[in-house]
C-alpha cells in the first residue's frame, strides 16, 4: 500500500461569471492502490464523500469468485461484503447504480439485487427475465427513485422501486445483446447501447424511440452529461483502412455527432464525465486511462494504469480518479501544473473564510480573500504547532479564492489552518477524524 502524498488542488472561482477557472494541463499522481486483495476489478464507483469506493472483482484467486468490496482510501482494510461464495456465484454481480441519497444500490448480474449500502446486505432480489445465465446487463434507479430500469437480453424492463414488480416494458423485447444504459438527469430519456454497435434513444415515459445510430463495434459504455444535452459513448471506427479507437459525444436531442476523443491504441472500454461535465476519463485495453477537456477537446493527461482497464470514475469533487481493471484499483490525484488561475474578483478585506467541512476526513474547502497584491502563505499545523502541509504559497493579486485540499493522509486530531499575508496571521481550528 502506497503512502498518501499531500498534494494541493487549488481552484480560483470566478464570481462574476460563475465559472471555475482551472489549468488545462494536469499532472496526475498515484496516491493509493489496492491490488493485493483483488487483481481483476470490473467496475468501481466513489461514495459521495469521495474517500471510499465500492468495487466488484475477483476476491478469491483460486476460484476467482466475483465479490462486492468496500474500501476506504489510504487504509489497508477491505470489507468483503458477500463472504458466501455460493451466493456470489449465483448473483455474479456486475455494475451498480446508487439511488439519489446513496442509501441503496441496485446491481446487475445473473440476479439483480437491491442492497443496503451501509451494511451491503441484500434487501430484495429482482425478478429474472428470460436468459438464465446473463440476467441483467445493467440496472439503474430513476432520478426520483420511484422506478428501477433493468436492461436484459430480452428487453428493457421498468420495475417498481419499492416492490420490484414489473410495471412496463420499453422498446423491442426480442433477445438481443444489450450492453450499456443510462437515464437523463431529468428522467425523460433513456439511452441504450448494444454489442452490435446500435445506440437507441427512447422517450422514457412513452417508450417511443427518438433516434438511433449505428457504430462499427460493441458500445461498452454510454452516459448522459449532467445537463442531459449530450451522450458520451465508447466507439470504434475505420478510417483509411486504419482502426480508430475513440470516445464520442452525440446530441441527445437528435443523435448528431458532436465531438471525438481519439488517442487510445486499443479498444476503449469506458468513458465517463466528471460531475461538472468539463472533463472525460476513458479507459482502454492499451493499459492507459486518458483525461480530456470537453470544452477544447484536448487531451489533458495520460495515466499509465499498467494493465487492461475496465472502468474509471471521477470523485464527486473531481480531485481524484479511480481506475479499475486487471491491475486492481488505483487512485490518482489530479494535480494541476498551474495551481491558481488569474485573480477573479476585487474588493473586501484580507480574510480567512470558514473551512468546510469541519470535522473533516478527506477534502476540505478553504476560502480566503486579499484586499491587494500580497505574498501569501496558507499552511496547516498540528496541535503541537508543527507545520504539516503548505496549502498555497506565492504572490497573489487582490481577489477571492477557494482552495480544495486533501487531508486524508493525516491522523485524527486538532489542526490549525493559518493564512500569512502582509505580516498578519489569520487562523482557524479544524478537526480531522478517521
Amino acid at each position: 500500500m502506497k503512502h498518501f502524498l499531500l498534494i494541493p488542488w487549488i481552484i480560483a472561482y470566478c464570481f462574476a461569471s460563475s465559472q471555475i477557472l482551472v489549468s488545462q494541463d494536469l499532472n496526475p499522481v498515484e496516491v493509493d492502490s489496492e491490488s493485493q486483495f483483488c487483481r481483476t476489478v470490473r467496475w468501481i464507483a466513489f461514495y459521495p464523500d469521495s474517500a471510499e469506493v465500492v468495487y466488484i472483482g475477483c476476491a478469491d484467486r483460486i476460484s476467482c469468485t466475483d465479490k462486492i468490496m468496500r474500501w476506504r482510501l489510504f487504509e489497508s482494510d477491505v470489507l468483503v461484503t458477500i463472504p458466501d461464495s455460493s451466493s456470489t456465484r449465483r448473483i455474479f454481480p456486475r455494475k451498480f447504480n446508487f439511488n439519489s441519497d446513496s442509501s441503496r444500490a441496485v446491481s446487475a448480474g445473473r440476479l439483480a439485487v437491491v442492497w443496503d449500502t451501509e451494511t451491503w446486505e441484500d434487501i430484495m432480489y429482482l425478478p429474472r427475465f428470460g436468459h438464465l445465465i446473463y440476467g441483467a446487463n445493467h440496472v439503474l434507479y430513476t432520478p426520483d427513485d420511484k422506478e428501477i430500469v433493468m436492461l436484459t437480453w430480452d428487453g428493457i424492463k421498468v420495475l417498481d422501486g419499492l416492490t420490484g414488480e414489473l410495471i412496463r416494458e420499453i422498446g423491442d423485447q426480442s433477445r438481443y445483446p444489450k450492453r450499456g444504459m443510462d437515464i437523463s438527469p431529468d428522467g425523460t430519456r433513456l439511452v441504450v447501447s448494444t454489442d452490435s454497435g446500435d445506440v437507441w434513444m427512447y422517450d422514457y415515459q412513452s417508450g417511443e424511440r427518438i433516434w438511433e445510430i449505428k457504430r462499427n463495434f460493441p458500445v461498452y459504455d454510454v452516459q448522459f452529461s449532467q445537463n442531459g444535452r449530450r451522450v458520451l459513448l465508447t466507439g470504434f471506427a475505420v478510417e483509411d483502412k486504419k482502426p480508430i479507437f475513440e470516445a464520442v459525444e452525440y446530441s441527445s436531442l437528435n443523435g448528431e455527432k458532436l465531438s471525438r476523443y481519439i488517442g487510445h491504441t486499443s479498444y476503449v472500454y469506458s468513458a465517463r464525465y466528471n460531475r461538472a461535465g468539463t472533463q472525460i476519463i476513458t479507459t482502454s485495453f492499451d493499459s492507459t486511462a486518458r483525461i480530456w477537456s470537453t470544452e477544447t477537446g484536448a487531451e489533458l493527461a495520460v495515466i499509465n494504469y499498467g494493465a487492461r482497464g475496465y472502468w474509471a470514475e471521477f470523485s464527486a469533487g473531481g480531485t481524484w480518479v479511480a481506475i479499475a481493471g486487471d491491475n486492481g484499483v488505483s487512485v490518482w490525484d489530479l494535480q494541476p501544473t498551474s495551481s491558481v488561475s488569474e485573480p477573479v474578483a476585487q474588493g473586501g478585506s484580507s480574510s480567512l473564510g470558514v473551512v468546510h467541512p469541519n470535522p473533516a476526513h478527506a477534502v476540505i474547502e478553504i476560502p480566503f480573500g486579499l484586499e491587494k497584491y500580497s505574498e501569501t502563505r496558507l499552511c496547516l499545523y498540528d496541535a503541537l504547532g508543527k507545520e504539516v502541509g503548505v496549502v498555497a504559497e506565492g504572490g497573489y493579486e487582490a481577489g477571492e479564492y477557494q482552495v480544495l485540499y486533501n487531508v486524508a493522509g493525516l491522523p485524527s486530531g486538532l489542526y490549525v489552518i493559518a493564512l500569512h499575508s502582509e505580516g498578519e496571521v489569520r487562523h482557524q481550528q479544524i478537526h480531522i477524524i478517521r
